[in-house]
């Protein structure tokens, strides 16, 4: 073969060439463009299959099987979360709008049934317990709502709603101490409309029947809760609404505050027979009922003083303060300034002394002469101890009578001692070669100080609140 030939069928060639690659890439455009139409088919299969749940589901519900609506949910729910093919379109957007529909439809139907099985209307004040067997049972109403993950938020309204028609009219009293009394039968509890009179004993018996009746009707699920929200919230309202205001101010309640404690410590122990908790605050308000009682008492105490403080009108009155004191010689300004009436009981002792040192001075003189040494005038230098002379025989005459002092006495001082007694004293002391014995004024005296006050009725007053309490306290300390 030429080169020429060779030429030719190199250039034939070339066209045959790519007319092969030309129906290659038409044979990969088809074979692309069936598989995109495959799979458009199978999501649209797919979303045929979702739509056809979406509506299978709403009919279950419609017919009442909620458990069978539920797990249809769930096979939709679990397709779309894993589905690809449409994650961004628009089908996907549809898809799960109709199934948050269709959730909130079981929701709804879901919580219908369980308002109808534990119904609880706040304004009629009743609570009532349908009890019912298979798929409309309470528990399984309880498993539906567990699934689609709203049975705490429901328990949590329920309980709310149950303290405020049945727990709240119980518990909470109006000011005039009344409350509403209860009707409890197999099927749950009403209030009575109209508030009565009632005692701590029958609220505390009110709630222990409230409480046994929740405890027998509803599902172990349902009270697994109370202990962290209603029996807590039982035992706070119990001691704010009625056991603080049982505390009594006075001893005669002492007996019946002491059975309402008994009465307390009854239905912790109900409570803690059925295994629930949420009681420790009225188990802690028992053992610190004396402490309480106490601060009750100081607060009763304080708000009567106030009161008297409020209500005084101002009037006023005199008191007299009276005190006896018994003062001594070193006291001697006081004794001169209180006891007025023995002015002079000291003078028949200077007298004494006065003519003992005249006698010493100017022995054998007449005693009518002057001396200042009986003045006193020297007395640094002599009264460290007595001066003794003797005397002249004319000179045995009473000093007190030479100075004139006890002139208008009639026999007898202000101490109540015979004056010629103690002129006999005094001559005797005088006479010479003898040691003179002085009367000593004494070393104590009791004097009577008084004092006038003006004062209002307030002090009387706080006076019986004080006395009150010591007498109450001198009663508690006796034994029965």
């Amino acid at each position: 073969m030429t080169a020429r030939e060779i030429v030719e069928k190199h250039e034939q060639i070339g066209p045959l060439r790519s007319k092969v690659e030309d129906a290659n890439a038409k044979v990969g455009l088809i074979e692309t463009e069936i598989a995109f139409n495959e799979a458009v088919a199978g999501t649209l299969e797919e979303v045929q299959r979702l739509c056809q749940q979406i509506e299978a589901a709403r009919a279950s519900l419609a017919s009442g099987d909620i458990s069978t609506a539920i797990e249809q949910l769930e096979a939709i729910q679990g397709a779309l979360r894993d589905d690809t093919f449409f994650a961004n379109t628009n089908v996907m957007s549809i898809l799960t709008i109709e199934s948050t529909r269709l959730r909130q439809d079981i929701e709804d139907a879901v919580r219908l049934r369980w308002d109808k099985q534990l119904y609880v209307d706040c304004h009629k004040g009743e609570f009532r317990i349908e009890k019912a067997q298979g798929p409309d049972s309470l528990e399984s109403t309880i498993s539906s709502l567990e699934r689609l993950g709203t049975f705490t938020v429901v328990n949590e309204k329920f309980q709310q709603e149950l303290t405020k028609a049945i727990i709240d009219p119980i518990l909470q009293p109006r000011r005039d101490g009344m409350s509403h009394a209860i009707s409890v039968t197999e099927s749950g509890i009403h209030i009575d409309s109209e508030p009565s009179k009632a005692t701590v004993a029958e609220t505390l018996d009110r709630i222990t029947r409230v409480l046994d009746v929740l405890r027998q009707g509803l599902p172990s699920k349902v009270t697994a809760t109370f202990s962290q929200s209603l029996v807590a919230a039982v035992a706070s309202k119990t001691i704010s609404g009625w056991l603080s205001g049982a505390i009594p101010t006075d001893l005669g309640g002492l007996n019946q505050f002491e059975e309402t404690l008994d009465l307390v410590l009854q239905l912790t122990k109900s409570i803690e027979s059925w295994s629930w908790s949420g009681h420790e605050e009225l188990v802690s308000w028992v053992n610190q009922a004396a402490r309480l009682w106490l601060a009750r008492r100081r607060i009763d105490s304080l708000d009567r003083v106030r009161k008297v403080l409020a209500a005084s009108t101002g009037n006023t009155k005199q008191v007299e303060r009276v005190e006896k004191e018994t003062v001594t010689q070193a006291d001697g300004a006081l004794l001169d300034n209180t006891t007025t009436e023995d002015w002079d009981a000291e003078w028949d002792d200077e007298k004494e002394e006065a003519t003992t040192h005249t006698n010493a001075v100017h022995p054998g003189e007449d005693g009518d002469d002057e001396d200042v040494s009986a003045w006193g005038l020297d007395e640094d230098d002599d009264d460290a101890k007595p001066h003794t002379a003797p005397t002249a025989d004319g000179d045995d005459e009473d000093d007190g009578d030479a100075w004139g002092w006890g002139e208008d006495d009639d026999g007898k001082d202000d101490d109540g001692k015979d004056e010629k007694t103690e002129q006999s004293q005094s001559a005797s002391s005088s006479k010479p070669g003898k040691e003179p014995s002085p009367v000593q004024p004494s070393s104590e005296k009791e004097v009577v100080l008084r004092e006038v006050y003006t004062v209002t009725d307030i002090p009387d007053s706080v006076l019986d609140i004080v006395q009150q309490q010591i007498l109450d306290s001198r009663d508690i300390s006796q034994p029965p």
